[in-house]
């Protein structure tokens, strides 16, 4: 799982205190929306294409999101609507939903353990009657019950804070060998992890500028935006623009699902 801090802060951001409302519309043009704290809504909340982090848990009786929500504690949501690949939903805490509706592959990944009573494909082309759908029904369901309400966001694997003037602990002494080095957290096994690469030296040329700019602001799906690559940008690459451009490609496709299809399109950068 990767949360993308470039995406986190580009344009801004906003920052909230929410401690509970009747529904929440998060999506902000100005830039993302921080929640510094836990969101408890008692009908629905919607993610319209934006960039939202929240610090703690998220509570409520439906969730749609089409943009990057990134939430820090564990979500509780009844039925949630996923819509779009480009970004999706990221939950570093624990996930208990009860119905998925997930469609043009929006990534829903789970760090901690994801109970999912149903898994449903949905019709892109009906997604609006859906929304509205999700609206009326949480609307119906009244208040949030008082053990989802009172759900309050503990960080995990945090140290205890020490008392300001207290003494430093006794070193403990060296082991005879080095310990094994302990596994890796378990990746989202539909999107590729970051991979790290040096940031640009020197001024970048004007296409490569605009490459970047389109990958930020596009609605195309993944497997879309390959097929823009090949049709409009290919051949408007300089050999001075490769190496950024392969960058940049690679950072936006990031499906497993088409790694072979992009690393052929690289390949043709080389």
């Amino acid at each position: 799982m990767d949360a993308d801090r470039e995406v986190l802060i580009y344009g801004g951001a906003m920052l909230f205190e929410v401690a509970r409302c009747d529904f929440a519309e998060l999506a902000d043009a100005r830039g993302a929306t921080f929640i510094d704290g836990d969101l408890i809504v008692d009908g629905w909340v919607e993610n319209d294409g934006g960039v939202v982090f929240v610090r703690g848990n998220l509570v409520t009786h439906s969730l749609y999101n089409s943009g990057y929500l990134v939430v820090l504690g564990d979500l509780h949501v009844k039925r949630l609507l996923g819509h779009d690949e480009r970004y999706g939903t990221l939950v570093f805490g624990d996930a208990k939903v009860d119905t998925v509706v997930l469609c043009r592959n929006h990534h829903f990944d789970v760090w901690g353990t994801a109970t999912i009573g149903e898994e449903v494909s949905q019709d892109a082309d009906q997604l609006d009657d859906v929304r509205e759908d999700l609206r009326t029904w949480a609307k119906e369901q009244g208040r949030l019950p008082d053990e989802l309400a009172n759900l309050r966001f503990t960080p995990r694997h945090r140290a205890p804070p020490q008392r300001p003037n207290a003494p430093a602990p006794p070193r403990a002494a060296a082991p005879p060998r080095a310990a094994a080095p302990a596994p890796a957290p378990e990746l989202d096994a539909s999107v590729e992890a970051p991979v790290a690469a040096p940031a640009p030296s020197g001024p970048r040329s004007d296409v490569v500028v605009e490459l970047e700019r389109w990958f930020d602001e596009t609605k195309l799906t993944q497997r879309e935006q390959m097929a823009a690559l090949r049709k409009d940008w290919i051949g408007r690459l300089g050999e001075n623009d490769r190496e950024e451009a392969k960058r940049l490609i690679k950072r936006a496709i990031n499906s497993k699902k088409l790694a072979t299809e992009r690393d052929e399109l690289l390949a043709t950068l080389a």
